[in-house]
């Protein structure tokens, strides 16, 4: 829990933070991947965590920090997720 969740201050709430340093996954690590041969689908780290962040019945904040510098090709696909 943050400071003022614990002082049960009006307004805040607890907060679960996520870190992510993309810079050491691959972006097919980070989103997923599709292989065509089988037409399965791999879950990458983000689609792992924005899962467990919708499933959770406790009322408190989620926090996806990613902790790297900015990478051109990570930051196109993450542009494009959020597109689609």
């Amino acid at each position: 829990k943050t400071r003022l969740a614990k002082q049960d201050v009006e307004g805040c709430m607890p907060v679960q933070s996520y870190v992510i340093n993309a810079a050491a996954v691959s972006v097919s690590e980070l989103y997923g991947t599709y292989d065509l041969q089988t037409s399965e689908w791999k879950e990458g780290i983000l689609p792992t965590i924005f899962k467990q962040c919708s499933n959770t019945e406790i009322l408190q904040e989620m926090w996806l920090v990613f902790d790297s510098p900015v990478s051109i090709d990570w930051l196109e696909s993450m542009n494009s997720v959020m597109d689609d």
